[in-house]
């Protein structure tokens, strides 16, 4: 229940965020930079970071985390690829359009194009998104690949989605602060105007919006329960999770003259492949309890060996009473091998512990360290990212200044 509401909180969160971030880009070019127009002027000019950070940033942050929005779980896998694909689409036109308006206003005020860093890594984030898009289109939701192509390629689907990402976030604070420096001249950027403090503040919220997406997409127990169901049957496809979607189908029953052990083991034999219909969104009233009991485990083994994956997978198929005992059984067989590795665990991580207070030294207790090992592996990468954009940025600034 706790880990339901840190979701629903960065959920919450992060919209809003994105929400308040285009709220700001708005208000920006209505009151800061004359309105919207398509007559070549700078007007036009605006359409391009308000398409930009509605398309670009907050659409493509809500399609990268729309597959963990827990009320969308009761939907079917097709209808949220459908979902994710047609925000990224609309972002993807919002795109082209804020590019033509941005190639339009140079062309009427004379100005050359793909001169500065930002141009260039905002065209090859666009080039690459467009990539991504069709590939996707073609890989995942028609689909026209073979199962082991479209496996194959997850991973790389999801690193890139994730590096187009925050390649798009930082051209963006590099495009605004572009704007800024061009644009203000009496007093200039670095007297620090209101609408440089309110444009900056803009750039601030764009980073937590896309801190909160990346951080949302990177943890594991936060995704859609059928993408922990794959750990437990690493040759399902999501050919075979399509056809477990297609449409109701009643879950097996042990074959006639079977009972006890024997018609449970007969029934996981024979359930294998509708483990995903078991779990999904389709699963009737009486199958419920069980997949419920499956999904408060699912967390646990995240990660762990083929005995521990036998001890639960057991309990899938049915909420028979004869089934329940073992069931039960199984759970504290699985209890038992966690607090084996919890004490394996410990004595090979000995010096783990926040920094150096907690996974150098260490001082602190092993909860805390495993507690804050996701955030401490996260806020490194985050910082490492931070530290790319702000460069980008600084080598930009300094470009403006010096020539």
């Amino acid at each position: 229940m706790a880990t339901d509401k840190q979701l629903a909180f960065a959920l919450l969160a992060a919209v809003s965020l994105g929400s308040i971030a285009v709220a700001f880009v708005l208000i920006w070019v209505l009151h800061y930079r004359g309105g919207l127009a398509w007559d070549g002027g700078s007007a036009e000019f605006n359409w391009h970071p308000l398409l930009l950070v509605g398309g670009l940033v907050f659409l493509q942050g809500l399609a990268i985390i729309v597959y963990r929005l827990p009320w969308t779980w009761t939907f079917s896998k097709l209808t949220m690829k459908f979902v994710h694909a047609g925000l990224h689409l609309l972002a993807f036109i919002l795109s082209v359009v804020a590019f033509v308006a941005v190639f339009d206003f140079h062309n009427a005020a004379h100005i050359p194009n793909m001169y500065s860093l930002h141009s260039w890594l905002g065209l090859t984030a666009l080039l690459l998104y467009s990539l991504q898009l069709v590939l996707g289109l073609g890989l995942y939701l028609i689909p026209v690949a073979p199962a082991q192509w479209r496996a194959m390629f997850m991973p790389l689907h999801v690193y890139s989605g994730l590096f187009i990402f925050s390649s798009v976030i930082a051209t963006a604070l590099m495009g605004i602060t572009e704007k800024l420096i061009f644009a203000l001249s009496d007093p200039k950027y670095k007297d620090s105007p209101p609408e440089a403090t309110f444009v900056n503040i803009l750039g601030l919220l764009i980073v937590a919006f896309g801190a909160l997406v990346l951080w949302i997409v990177t943890r594991p127990r936060w995704k859609r329960p059928s993408a922990q169901t794959a750990l437990l049957f690493p040759h399902s496809t999501e050919e075979d999770d399509t056809k477990s979607q297609a449409g109701p189908a009643l879950p097996p029953q042990p074959s006639d003259g079977l009972t006890g052990e024997a018609a449970a083991d007969d029934l996981r034999r024979r359930s294998t492949k509708q483990i995903n219909y078991v779990i999904g969104s389709q699963t009737t009233a009486e199958q419920r309890p069980c997949a419920r009991e499956l999904l408060a485990l699912l967390p646990q083994i995240n990660g762990l060996q083929d005995e521990e994956q036998q001890c639960i997978c057991f309990g899938i198929m049915s909420d028979k009473s004869e089934l329940k005992a073992e069931l039960e059984r199984k759970k504290r067989r699985l209890a038992q091998i966690r607090e084996e590795k919890r004490i394996k665990e410990e004595e090979r991580k000995k010096e783990l512990v926040l920094g150096l207070g907690l996974y150098l030294i260490p001082v602190a207790p092993a909860q805390w360290r495993a507690a804050f090992m996701p955030l401490h592996v996260y806020s490194g990468l985050f910082i490492f990212s931070s530290v790319i954009a702000t460069a980008l940025m600084g080598i930009t600034e300094k470009l403006i200044f010096a020539l």
